[in-house]
């Protein structure tokens, strides 16, 4: 959960970032959910809810959302579907069963 509307948010995603690789959890598929665009300013607010973002050299999916208006929350909803799905597929197709990595 990255807040849209702080100007030091890279700093907080390279925070997070570093604890991931810290507790060994970095290759665990992301999605950056970039909360709060209701603060923004009008001309600041994304043109698509969803895109994605390079993080270390990798473009991870991203969200924008607003928890106090709902903007963004379906389209969440449908990004997080579609992760568990491919994350569960791709286990299955390795011979894993969900939740024994």
């Amino acid at each position: 959960m990255v807040d849209a509307a702080n100007p030091h948010h890279p700093e907080q995603i390279a925070e997070v970032q570093r604890v991931l690789h810290e507790i060994g959890a970095a290759e665990v598929p992301q999605l950056l959910v970039f909360n709060k665009t209701d603060m923004l300013d009008p001309a600041q607010r994304p043109r698509n809810l969803v895109d994605s973002f390079e993080v270390e050299g990798a473009q991870l999916p991203r969200v924008f959302v607003s928890s106090r208006t709902g903007d963004g929350l379906p389209e969440l909803r449908r990004e997080l579907v579609r992760i568990v799905s491919a994350t569960a597929a791709a286990q299955a197709s390795a011979g894993a069963t969900p939740g024994s990595s």
